[in-house]
């Protein structure tokens, strides 16, 4: 395909029919720019503010996402949408061409901590993060809905090695998966819960609240720690067992919730 280079302000994403981009945002140090591919698909029935959009690369070691929407771009019949669809395989050019989660070349910031108040529209938030979040909230959030953010281990999230290892030390469990093999999507969901690859994340309380007795403020940093959260009797049956036949398998915190 033939991809139209654009800034921001040039995208069209209210016309019916297919078009191909690549948006181009300023590179933070040379001459030159960064190229976010983004193609939209608007059919008869598009309504405004309503749509779909899906990133692929928020971190730049996340190849999945990238791939099933290349795959989507080749199989989706533009003629057959009726409403609109935006597909941004890689959102996070700067970091995905170094091949890290963030932008380790350029302002070094991570994506997905950069959608704050004043991103690429002051001074002191002016790096290429910033300026890819505040060009998705100026320029997609206006006409979309419904938002899929396609995200992936990279290198610091790898189940294959750790599920081998805990039925290696669970016997029973291993013959279990064995003889059952409709427990395998059980198995790797028991691996998330057990070993939690994400042992924590912080985030800052937009409003007051209060938590099982404790209250929280607005503003103060909050640490939600997974691994305790997946290893909690209240909510799990004998948590700190390897159990791949659990009743509900998907019980658990390993990437957040909410």
């Amino acid at each position: 395909m033939e991809r139209i280079i654009t800034r921001p302000a040039g995208l069209d994403l209210d016309s019916p029919g297919r078009r191909d981009y690549w948006v181009a945002l300023e590179h933070d140090s040379i001459w030159g720019d960064h190229l976010i591919p983004l193609t939209v698909m608007v059919g008869a029935n598009a309504q405004p503010g309503q749509g779909l959009v899906a990133f692929g690369s928020n971190h730049g070691n996340e190849y999945e996402g990238p791939v099933a929407l290349k795959h989507l771009l080749r199989e989706i019949d533009a003629a057959e949408v009726l409403g609109r669809i935006i597909l941004v395989p890689v959102l996070n050019p700067a970091a995905f061409r170094a091949g890290t989660r963030d932008a380790s070349l350029d302002d070094g910031r991570n994506l997905n901590r950069s959608f704050v108040d004043g991103a690429g529209t002051t001074a002191a938030l002016a790096g290429i993060s910033h300026r890819i979040a505040g060009f998705v909230r100026a320029h997609i959030w206006p006409f979309v809905d419904v938002v899929i953010d396609l995200h992936a281990g990279g290198s610091v999230a790898r189940f294959a090695r750790g599920t081998s290892y805990h039925l290696v030390e669970n016997p029973a469990q291993f013959e279990l998966v064995r003889s059952r093999r409709e427990l395998i999507p059980n198995l790797v969901a028991e691996t998330i819960r057990y070993q939690t690859p994400v042992l924590h994340m912080r985030r800052t309380a937009r409003n007051d609240v209060e938590l099982a007795g404790r209250r929280i403020a607005k503003g103060d940093k909050v640490v939600m720690w997974y691994i305790s959260g997946n290893r909690d009797e209240d909510k799990i049956e004998r948590a700190d067992e390897f159990i791949v036949d659990r009743a509900k398998p998907r019980q658990h915190l390993a990437f957040g919730a909410g």
